[in-house]
């Protein structure tokens, strides 16, 4: 079977374990911080970012 990698721009889509390790360093983060973000936030920061 042949994977494919899904690429926008140049960058490859993370792989399950990277996002989980993204998630639990978020995690962390907001522990320590005791700051959280709302889904709207982050959805609000992706949009942001992806218009470079």
């Amino acid at each position: 079977m042949i994977q494919q990698k899904h690429a926008v721009s140049g960058f490859s889509r993370p792989s399950d374990s990277e996002i989980y390790a993204m998630l639990q360093a978020a995690e962390r983060e907001a522990v320590e911080t005791r700051e959280r973000f709302s889904s709207e936030d982050v959805l609000h920061a992706m949009r942001e970012a992806a218009k470079g």
